[in-house]
């Protein structure tokens, strides 16, 4: 396990670091959608960054620090050995990416509203309300998390004995890690397909009046102007009109599938865990180290260096901006 947390923690360094490389380096890529892609890669990185050097490659011994530097020792638990931190980025990454899901709704569905308010103001905001949440959803880690002392060892141990606070710490960890994020998912996906579905047929129908009444248009526009007349007819939308707004959609849906990409993937890496973790703290306990529960862990983390993959083979701004720097 140690071995593949490692493997998974480098992947998501390097990946994720990709990402937010080639974001600072192609002017093109500082939009609002891009800037969140960007700060999810923050998260996943700070995620893998803590996978390595907390479940992997250091081990930290409580034991030399208790006698004189029992705080230490204790913050030392609460913070890092306990996963208050490992866990704030995970949470951080969910929110960032509800956030994401939210943003694309609204562009989609209330554009007017989107141009006027879309601003990295409104980014920077979005992701301070992303840490606080993933912070809040996981502040009971350092409550429940304190130091141990028996006699042969020294240990980092969470105590929660009654019913009730095991389906609690279970029912908040399911509830932002999968319902609600869930749910905002699919409102968001279920309403932005309606929409386009509605948009491409008036699409459509432009095409279909614009050939009709080119022939039209055309026919009057001589006539007039047989007569010397000054007063010209309009015309309907222009091959240009047409083809940026074809340009446009096409962009759009790109973000779009990368985005319910991201999501679903989110979803089937999490889903089993959070599922096992809930019946664990609320029904019945599990041994963790069974071949099974790891490869359900293992599926989890892995998110946390799977989404730049995601980027690089379908997101096509991304591919553009990869090429720009590379080449």
């Amino acid at each position: 396990m140690e071995a593949a947390f490692g493997i998974i923690a480098i992947f998501g360094m390097v990946g994720n670091g990709l990402v937010l490389f080639v974001i600072y380096k192609v002017p093109n890529l500082q939009k609002v959608t891009n800037i969140l892609i960007g700060h999810q890669s923050v998260a996943d990185f700070m995620a893998s960054f803590t996978l390595l050097f907390r479940y992997s490659a250091i081990n930290i011994y409580l034991a030399p620090l208790v006698p004189h530097h029992r705080f230490l020792a204790t913050l030392i638990c609460k913070l890092w050995l306990g996963g208050f931190v490992f866990w704030s980025c995970l949470r951080v990454s969910t929110a960032n990416l509800v956030f994401l899901t939210l943003e694309r709704y609204v562009a989609v569905i209330h554009p007017q509203t989107y141009r006027l308010r879309a601003s990295k103001r409104v980014v920077v905001t979005v992701c301070v309300a992303s840490w606080t949440l993933g912070i809040l959803t996981v502040v009971y880690i350092p409550i429940v998390y304190n130091v141990l002392q028996s006699r042969d060892k020294v240990s980092c141990y969470a105590r929660v004995h009654t019913v009730a606070g095991k389906f609690a710490i279970a029912f908040i960890s399911f509830t932002s890690m999968i319902i609600v994020p869930l749910a905002i998912m699919l409102f968001s996906y279920i309403s932005i397909i309606c929409k386009l579905r509605s948009a491409n047929r008036a699409l459509l129908e432009d095409f279909e009046t614009s050939a009709e009444s080119v022939s039209l248009f055309s026919t009057r526009s001589v006539h007039l102007n047989a007569y010397g007349a000054t007063i010209y007819t309009s015309c309907p939308p222009t091959s240009e009109e047409q083809e940026r707004r074809m340009t446009e959609q096409t962009a759009q849906r790109d973000v779009l599938k990368t985005m319910f990409l991201v999501c679903i993937v989110y979803l089937v890496c999490w889903i089993p865990n959070q599922v096992l973790y809930f019946h664990h703290q609320v029904i019945r306990s599990h041994d963790w180290s069974k071949a099974g529960h790891q490869f359900v862990i293992l599926l989890a983390v892995t998110n946390v260096c799977i989404n730049p993959l995601i980027y690089a083979l379908k997101y096509r701004s991304f591919q553009i901006g990869l090429k720009q720097v590379f080449s």
